[in-house]
C-alpha cells in the first residue's frame, strides 16, 4: 500500500475548511488531512510540526498572509505542493504567486471537480518525486553493493594469488590497504557441522541466517575498531569464501616481537574470542577459527591467508569450536628425533589409559622441554595437544570433559614451568576420561578390535576374520563400530594403517616400498597414491616435513 499523502488546509473561513474536509474522499485518494489553520502564524507552527506534502492555502489570511507563508514553505522544502485558494478581489496576487511555483490556483468558490483535479495533479507530482527518490536510493544501494563486491573480489584475488604492483596500486587507490608496512593478521571462521545445522532450516530462513552470520562479524569488527586507544584492531575487512566460511583481514597496532616469531597478535585472539561469544549468543552456533601469524608487510598477506586456512582445517583433528593459531600446528617447526620418539611412546600410553605422569619417559620429556625457549616449547606442546585430542576423539570423550580451548590457554602462558603445569593437568584429565571410557563393554571390544587391526596390518584384515577372533557376528561388529567410533570398519582400518605409515615415515629411514609392505600394500606406487588421497600430501612430502 502506498504511503498516504499528507494534506494541510489553511483558510480563515471555517465553512471552507470544513467543506473541504467533509467533501473529499481522502482515504480513496490515499491522502490524509494532518491539520488545519485559520491564520498564518498558526499555519507556520503546524507546518513545521507535520511537514505536509500538499498545502491548500488561502492567499488572504490574517497574520502572515498566504504569500509570506508560501515563501517560508519554499525556504524549507521546494517539493511541497502548494494549491492557492483565492477570491476574485485577490486574483491580481496570482502573478506574484507564480514565482513560488504553486501546483495550482483555484478561484473561490471552488467547485468539487476543480478541487479533486487539483489534488490529483499535486499527488501525481508527489508520487513522481517519491519514485525518483526511491530510484536514486536504489541506485545508490546498488552502486554501494557493486563497489563492495568489487572490493571483496580484489581482496580475494590478492589473498589467493599474492601481491603484484598492479593489485597493490588498486588496493591503495580503493582505500582497502593504506599502509603496506603495518601489522596484519588473518582469521578464518567456519561454522561447525554446517550442513547438520542447516538441514531443517527453510531456504528463506537460511538466507537470513547467513546474512546475520556475516553481519555479526562486521559488527564485532566495527566495535573492535572503536577501541584503538588501548591497542586493538585498527581496521579490517570481512570476506566470504563459502556459505559457511568467512575470512577477516585485519590491521592491528601490532607487536613486532609476535611478528618476528610469526605468532598471532594478542588482539587477534581477543577478536576470535569475541566472535565465538557473539555467534553463540545470537545464532546459537559453534564456530572454529584459524589464526595466521602476525605479518609486518601487506605484500605477504597471501601467506597469512594460507596459514589461517590451514589452521582451521585442523578442526578435523582436534575437534570443533576451537581457536587454532597456525604457529601452534606448524609442521615446519623442527624438533629433535629423540624427543619425537619419546612423544610416540607416551602417546601410545595415553591411548591405553596408563598413569601417564608416573612414566619416566614423560619426566625426561618435561626436562628437555624445560631447557627450551618458551616459544619453541609452546609449539611442541601445542603439537602434542593436537595428537592427544585426536586420541581423545577416538575414545568418544572429547566433547564431554574438555570444554576450554587448550590452544588459547597455551598462547596465554608466560613461562615454561606454567606450560608444563598446564600440560600435566591436561594429560591427567584426558587419561582419566579415556580410562573411564574403556570400562564400557562396547568400548573394550572396539579397543581389542583396534589392537587386532594394528597387529595384522600386514595381512588382509577382513571383518569376518576379526569377528571370528572376537567371537561376534560380522553384522553386530559392523554396527558396533559405527555406533561406538562414528566410523565404519573400513574407514577405521584405513586410518589405523595410515597412522602406522605416518609413524614409520617420520621415525625411520625405511624405503617407501618397505613401509608400503609393512601396512599391507604390495605396490609402492599404489600406496603413494592412496596415502596422498587420504592424508593430503605424498609420503615423500610428509617425511620431508617431519625430518
Amino acid at each position: 500500500m502506498p504511503q498516504a499523502i499528507k494534506v494541510f488546509i489553511v483558510d480563515d473561513e471555517f465553512h471552507i475548511r470544513n467543506g473541504i474536509q467533509e467533501s473529499v474522499p481522502w482515504r480513496e485518494m490515499y491522502m490524509e488531512v494532518i491539520g488545519e489553520a485559520e491564520d498564518g502564524n498558526r499555519a507556520i507552527k503546524l507546518y513545521e510540526e507535520h511537514l505536509p506534502d500538499i498545502v491548500l492555502l488561502d492567499i488572504n489570511i490574517p497574520g502572515k498572509n498566504g504569500l509570506e507563508f508560501a515563501r517560508l514553505i519554499r525556504e524549507r522544502n521546494e517539493n511541497t505542493q502548494i494549491i492557492f485558494l483565492t477570491g476574485y478581489d485577490d486574483f491580481h496576487k496570482v502573478k506574484e504567486a507564480v514565482s513560488l511555483q504553486a501546483s495550482d490556483y483555484l478561484l473561490k468558490p471552488v467547485s468539487y471537480g476543480e478541487l479533486i483535479q487539483a489534488l490529483e495533479k499535486a499527488a501525481g507530482q508527489i508520487n513522481a518525486e517519491r519514485e525518483q527518490l526511491f530510484f536514486m536510493d536504489e541506485l545508490k544501494q546498488k552502486v554501494s553493493l557493486y563497489k563492495q563486491a568489487a572490493s571483496e573480489q580484489i581482496l580475494l584475488d590478492f589473498l589467493h594469488r599474492g601481491a603484484n604492483t598492479e593489485i597493490m596500486k588498486q588496493l591503495h587507490e580503493m582505500g582497502l590497504i593504506t599502509d603496506t608496512k603495518a601489522c596484519y593478521g588473518v582469521l578464518c571462521i567456519d561454522i561447525d557441522h554446517f550442513y547438520d545445522t542447516m538441514r531443517n532450516v527453510s531456504q528463506g530462513d537460511r538466507q537470513l541466517y547467513l546474512y546475520a552470520y556475516r553481519k555479526l562479524a562486521l559488527e564485532v569488527l566495527e566495535e573492535e575498531n572503536n577501541t584503538v586507544d588501548n591497542g586493538g584492531i585498527t581496521y579490517g575487512h570481512v570476506l566470504s569464501l563459502s556459505v559457511s566460511r568467512l575470512v577477516l583481514l585485519v590491521q592491528t597496532k601490532g607487536n613486532p616481537l609476535t611478528a618476528a616469531e610469526k605468532a598471532p597478535d594478542r588482539d587477534l585472539i581477543d577478536l576470535a574470542k569475541r566472535l565465538q561469544e557473539t555467534y553463540r549468543a545470537y545464532l546459537k552456533i559453534s564456530v572454529s577459527i584459524g589464526l595466521s601469524g602476525t605479518v609486518m608487510d601487506a605484500h605477504v598477506l597471501d601467506n597469512a591467508f594460507r596459514e589461517a586456512l590451514e589452521a582451521v582445517e585442523h578442526r578435523t583433528i582436534i575437534g570443533s569450536g576451537n581457536i587454532i593459531p597456525y604457529r601452534q600446528i606448524d609442521p615446519s617447526v623442527s624438533r629433535g628425533k629423540q624427543l619425537l620418539n619419546k612423544e610416540l611412546f607416551f602417546l601410545s600410553e595415553i591411548r591405553a589409559g596408563s598413569d601417564i605422569l608416573n612414566i619416566d619417559i614423560l619426566k625426561e620429556w618435561f626436562s628437555e622441554i624445560r631447557s627450551m625457549p618458551l616459544i619453541d616449547a609452546k609449539v611442541i606442546a601445542s603439537q602434542l595437544v593436537v595428537f592427544v585430542l585426536r586420541i581423545q576423539e577416538e575414545s568418544r570423550t572429547r566433547n564431554t570433559i574438555w570444554t576450554n580451548d587448550p590452544f588459547v590457554k597455551i598462547s596465554e602462558i608466560e613461562t615454561v614451568d606454567s606450560l608444563l603445569e598446564f600440560l600435566s593437568e591436561f594429560l591427567i584429565i584426558v587419561v582419566n576420561s579415556i580410562r573411564t571410557s574403556k570400562e564400557t563393554p562396547s568400548v573394550k571390544i572396539i579397543e581389542q578390535a583396534k589392537q587386532w587391526i594394528r597387529d595384522h596390518s600386514l595381512d588382509e584384515t577382513s571383518l569376518t576374520a576379526l569377528a571370528s577372533h572376537l567371537h561376534l557376528s560380522p553384522n553386530y561388529l559392523c554396527s558396533l563400530f559405527k555406533q561406538t567410533t562414528g566410523e565404519t570398519y573400513m574407514e577405521l582400518t584405513t586410518r589405523i594403517r595410515f597412522e602406522r605409515a605416518r609413524e614409520l615415515l617420520a621415525n625411520t629411514s625405511l624405503k617407501m616400498h618397505d613401509i608400503a609392505a609393512s601396512i599391507g600394500f604390495s605396490d609402492a606406487n599404489y600406496f603413494s597414491i592412496a596415502f596422498k588421497k587420504h592424508q593430503g600430501v605424498s609420503p615423500s612430502e610428509f617425511r620431508k616435513r617431519n625430518l
